[in-house]
């Protein structure tokens, strides 16, 4: 008889990413699992040697291009390329869901800069420490539960009804509830300016029923 193994949820902030951000994460996470009283789909832990791994992992399965803003050169990450690679690891041992925390900026397909990218196996949430798109405290939390939103469900069309989503191309399924913080995301100026701080109560809804399955 097939034994029922539950994912590990594995917070992995890459070398430099402080603390504090690293903490929040933990407790972001925990605080959405905690929507759902005795939730046993998830366990939660921290990897030893994370940011070594971290490293690693973005040096062997990432894709990096460099541009130059104000005569100084940077590098970017493909964050779907990096993603894929690491949902191959993830499938090809124990079932994982990382939040992969970068220093570095990301862009995404044909988005010359993205704030996060999510799948089924990994989150990627990229501060942009010393780049043109660095991310200060309060919009990494806004960014974080919006990346997290979509990790647990927020907008999948099997939690909601569609009427209360709109769709783009490029950045698929968002809510539509004013200052929800799974409002669609275009620069950092809207996390700043329209990005609230906290689920609607159709977000939250989704999210119990992602998680009560």
């Amino acid at each position: 008889m097939p034994v029922h193994t539950i994912p590990n949820i594995i917070i992995i902030p890459q070398s430099g990413v402080p603390d504090q951000y690293v903490q929040t994460t933990w407790n972001t996470v925990r605080h959405i699992l905690d929507m759902v009283p005795n939730q046993k789909r998830y366990n939660m832990i921290m990897a030893r040697n994370a940011r070594a791994v971290a490293d690693m992992w973005v040096q062997m399965t990432s894709k990096r291009i460099r541009f130059t803003s104000n005569h100084v050169t940077y590098h970017q990450i493909e964050a779907t390329i990096l993603s894929q690679q690491l949902k191959k690891l993830a499938l090809s041992q124990s079932p994982i869901n990382g939040i992969l925390l970068l220093n570095d900026s990301i862009y995404a397909g044909n988005l010359n800069y993205a704030l996060g990218y999510s799948n089924n196996a990994y989150s990627v949430i990229a501060n942009g420490f010393n780049t043109p798109f660095q991310l200060n405290f309060p919009e990494f939390q806004h960014v974080l539960r919006h990346e997290l939103g979509h990790k647990f469900g927020a907008t999948e069309l099997t939690n909601r009804s569609v009427s209360s989503l709109i769709h783009h191309n490029n950045l698929g399924w968002h809510c539509t509830t004013p200052r929800c913080v799974m409002n669609i995301v275009n620069s950092i100026q809207d996390v700043r300016n329209n990005l609230g701080a906290d689920y609607c109560p159709l977000c939250k809804q989704a999210i119990r029923k992602e998680l009560s399955r």
